[in-house]
């Protein structure tokens, strides 16, 4: 089990680095968040942000 704890956390931390080298957002959620719910967060933070 801490193998595959490891293993989760250094591709999800290569997969966030890959994303950063090319300003795209990385936004992390879990399955109990709706899709619907978590777009409309998205995109008020980025509205915001222009």
């Amino acid at each position: 089990r801490d193998a595959y704890t490891e293993a989760v956390s250094a591709f999800s931390e290569s997969f966030r680095r890959r994303c950063r080298e090319f300003n795209i957002d990385f936004v992390e959620l879990d399955t109990a968040t709706a899709y619907d719910k978590a777009m409309l967060h998205y995109l008020n933070k980025r509205r915001m942000l222009l």
